[in-house]
C-alpha cells in the first residue's frame, strides 16, 4: 500500500504544476505510437484519445463528416501514423500526430 501511494506522489510532482492534460500521452515514448499496432488500436485508451481530440478540434483544425463512423478515425490515425518514420513520431506530441492525421484526411472546405 505504501508503495502505490509514493508511486502516485512521485506522479504528481515529475508532472509539476506545469503539466498540461496532454502531457499523458507525450514524454519518452508517448502512448500514441501504441496505436500503431492493430490490437492496440482497439485498445480504449488509443481510441478515447483520437476521439477526444476530434471531439475538440472537430470544425476548427479539421473537418470530420457527422455521418462518419467514429470507430473509423482510429484506423485513420494508425495509418498515418504506420507513414511516419518511428523519430518524427517519437519528436512529436500525441495531439499533434492526431491533428495532422486527421486535417490531412479530413481537411476543412474553404
Amino acid at each position: 500500500m505504501n508503495r502505490i501511494i509514493l508511486a502516485a506522489l512521485v506522479g504528481v510532482l515529475v508532472s509539476g504544476p506545469g503539466a498540461k492534460a496532454g502531457d499523458i500521452m507525450s514524454g519518452p515514448l508517448p502512448s500514441i505510437l501504441l496505436c500503431v499496432s492493430p490490437t492496440n488500436l482497439n485498445d480504449a485508451r488509443c481510441f478515447d484519445y483520437i476521439l477526444g481530440v476530434n471531439d475538440a478540434e472537430n470544425g476548427r483544425v479539421f473537418c470530420t463528416p457527422s455521418s462518419l463512423n467514429r470507430r473509423f478515425l482510429g484506423y485513420v490515425v494508425r495509418d498515418y501514423l504506420k507513414t511516419r518514420t518511428f523519430e518524427y513520431r517519437l519528436k512529436r506530441n500525441a495531439v499533434d500526430l492526431v491533428r495532422e492525421a486527421l486535417s490531412k484526411e479530413y481537411p476543412c472546405k474553404k
